[in-house]
């Protein structure tokens, strides 16, 4: 027995599985992780097998539109980028590629951002998939899916709402050009003409546990990714508020903006984790926080 987990996103999107890939190594069950390269150093010190996917996330995405992201606060114009119908064919060929080489693999673990793709990858190699999203409290864990579908609902129902809407905007595409990629290294099915099973069958597990969040001791210095900015007028229009400005204007001192995909407004004790990140963190970094549904 042996679990990959396929995971790509910020380090709050790799930490998790990073946190349960040690446990199953610590219970004896061999695991391996396949993220992009940035995060390699980090997991191999923690004693993990690292397998490369294709991309840098902090090259990945588009200067312009992360700049306006940023400054409306609008993490769906950064979808188009992240779902890279380029990349992600590259990432499923390579995790095909692993899945040949490595016949001790009984069971793959899609992270959030992938699972999407988990019923073509087991089509093409056999191998059982499943996916776990992370929520905490019932509440979606990811900041992406929060801004694209904001209404919360229990028993993970925000998430698979959430991918009913991608799918059409961002999955189809997606879908339809890894369909007319080739795989015939791995078989000799013709994607274009398969009928694919529904993604609905495919095992989805909902981890719901403080001891896999995010937290800021986790992540090595070197791990310097993440981050999204959710301005107070976020759905308003370009402009910065007064306040925003003014801080961004007081000094040259880095500034680190949101915590990105992190559990951070999901929090049961919100302030004592800003305490943690700030106890973590070089003496000149300033924060601007988001928590949703707080005050």
């Amino acid at each position: 027995m042996k679990i990959a987990f396929v995971v790509l996103g910020s380090r709050g999107d790799v930490q998790p599985f990073v946190a349960i890939a040690k446990e199953l190594i610590r219970r004896g069950i061999p695991a391996v992780i396949l993220a992009q390269r940035l995060f390699q150093p980090w997991i191999e010190r923690e004693g993990i097998q690292f397998v490369d996917l294709p991309g840098h996330l902090t090259k990945d995405m588009s200067e312009s539109l992360v700049a306006q992201a940023l400054t409306t606060g609008n993490m769906k114009l950064l979808l188009n980028d992240f779902y890279n119908k380029e990349r992600l064919g590259k990432t499923v060929h390579q995790v095909l590629t692993y899945l040949k080489n490595d016949k001790d693999v009984t069971l793959v673990v899609c992270g959030p951002a992938v699972t999407f793709l988990a019923p073509m990858m087991h089509y093409l190699s056999g191998v059982p998939f499943c996916g776990i999203h992370l929520v905490l409290d019932l509440f979606p864990s990811s900041q992406i899916p929060c801004q694209v579908f904001p209404w919360i609902l229990p028993f993970g129902l925000s998430i698979r709402l959430c991918n009913l809407l991608l799918h059409s905007v961002v999955h189809a595409p997606v879908l339809k050009h890894v369909r007319n990629l080739d795989f015939s290294e791995f078989s000799n099915i013709n994607m274009v003409k398969a009928v694919l099973p529904p993604q609905r069958i495919l095992p989805h597990y909902f981890a719901c546990s403080h001891n896999i969040m995010p937290r800021p001791s986790d992540w090595p210095a070197d791990i310097l990714v993440g981050g999204n900015v959710l301005y107070e007028n976020r759905f308003g229009n370009n402009l910065l508020s007064p306040e925003t400005e003014a801080f961004l204007d007081d000094g040259d001192a880095p500034v680190y903006i949101g915590f990105g995909s992190m559990a951070a407004d999901l929090c049961t004790d919100f302030f004592a984790f800003i305490n943690e990140v700030v106890e973590h963190s070089a003496q000149a970094i300033r924060f601007i926080v988001f928590a949703r549904n707080m005050e």
